[in-house]
C-alpha cells in the first residue's frame, strides 16, 4: 500500500467513526416506564467515543463524560408521580424516554384466592374485621 492510500484509509476510518458515535441507554430504561420513587436513580449508558452526554429532566440539565465507552448521571430522588419526560443527547444523536413515572411497583404471587375482593372473606373469618371496617377501592 502506498503513502496515498494508508492516509485515505485513516481518515475514513477515523471520520467514520465520529459520525457514528452515538449514545445508547441501558436496555432497563424505556417509554412508560417506572423508577422506583424517593431513590436517586441512576441513568446509564454507553456511546462510541469520548464526548459530553447531557440529560434534561424535570427543568434541569444534567452532564458525564463518556469513560471507556460509558456514561452515568444520577437523577435526583422523585415523589410518586409524574408523567416526565427524559432526554438524552450526546454529540450526535438524541434519545427521549416520555411517560415516566415514579412510584412503587408491587408483585403478588399466590394462588387463584388472589383475585378475591376482600369483602368475601369477612363472614368466613369475622375475627380479622372486628373494628377494622372493610375499605371500598
Amino acid at each position: 500500500m502506498n503513502a496515498r492510500s494508508v492516509v485515505a484509509l485513516a481518515t475514513t476510518l477515523i471520520v467514520g467513526t465520529q459520525l457514528y458515535a452515538e449514545i445508547h441507554l441501558a436496555p432497563i430504561f424505556s417509554d412508560n416506564m417506572i423508577l422506583q420513587r424517593e431513590v436517586t436513580i441512576p441513568l446509564r449508558g454507553t456511546a462510541d467515543s469520548e464526548q459530553q452526554v447531557s440529560v434534561r429532566f424535570n427543568g434541569a440539565q444534567y452532564t458525564s463524560a463518556v469513560i471507556d465507552g460509558r456514561w452515568e448521571v444520577q437523577l435526583p430522588a422523585m415523589g410518586a408521580g409524574g408523567a416526565y419526560e427524559i432526554v438524552v443527547t450526546g454529540a450526535n444523536n438524541s434519545i427521549a424516554l416520555k411517560n415516566v413515572t415514579f412510584g412503587d411497583i408491587w408483585l403478588c404471587a399466590g394462588q387463584s384466592n388472589m383475585d378475591s375482593a376482600i369483602e368475601t372473606y369477612k363472614a368466613k373469618f369475622p375475627e380479622l374485621y372486628r373494628g377494622h371496617p372493610v375499605k371500598q377501592h
